[in-house]
């Protein structure tokens, strides 16, 4: 497997997709993250990805 990270964003104030997130064991990187001067804050969120075993 050539990655072994993932990372996503979503809005800070989304707590439904921050919980979901955080019990599939995503962790913040990075909180706030404003990707221009008037947007809403996001968080980035990141996971290690488990490698596969046949």
């Amino acid at each position: 497997m050539p990655n072994r990270t993932s990372v996503l964003t979503t809005q800070i104030n989304n707590e439904k997709a921050r919980s979901l997130y955080e019990r599939l064991d995503w962790v913040n990187v990075l909180e706030p993250f404003h990707s221009s001067k008037n947007d809403v804050p996001y968080v980035i969120m990141g996971k290690a990805l488990k490698t596969k075993v046949n």
